[in-house]
């Protein structure tokens, strides 16, 4: 996930706000888009501070809550509504959620999923920057508290 991610930061959801719809009346899609401040770049080039992400609910439940933080492996959107830069999920399992120091996914029916659910979240921050960095792509650290 890491090498088909346009984007991996570690961020604060600040705003939820309803998105586009799709399909006919009555049986419309909707999806919600998503700021995320990022607070750790690991890889790519974020086009500011705060990122649009494009949620539609049917692959992940819950959708975000303003206040969730986590890592979130992101691609890029070819096709926005908007023109604006626009980031779905790099996978259905694109996101991880820190509760309490553990990590939570968004999809953790794959067993690869269900075993980083057992890792510490300071620890799985580290097993991304590390496997950033084994891509030839530097991870950038933390900021100091």
């Amino acid at each position: 996930m890491v090498a088909s991610s346009d984007l991996i930061i570690e961020g604060t959801v600040v705003e939820v706000t309803k998105g586009r719809a799709v399909g006919p009346p009555g049986e419309e899609l909707q999806f919600a888009q998503v700021g995320i401040k990022i607070d750790r770049l690991f890889s790519g080039e974020p086009p500011a501070d705060v990122v649009n992400l494009e949620e539609d609910g049917l692959l992940y439940e819950p959708l975000s809550a303003v206040g969730d933080r986590g890592v979130f492996f992101l691609h890029l959107k070819v096709d926005s509504p908007s023109g604006q830069p626009l980031f779905v999920l790099a996978s259905s399992s694109g996101r991880f959620l820190d509760l309490d120091g553990k990590v939570v996914s968004s999809n953790g029916e794959t067993a690869w999923v269900a075993d980083l659910e057992k890792v510490p979240f300071l620890d799985f921050e580290e097993q991304v920057a590390e496997a950033v960095a084994g891509l030839g792509t530097e991870a950038i650290p933390s900021p100091s508290p």
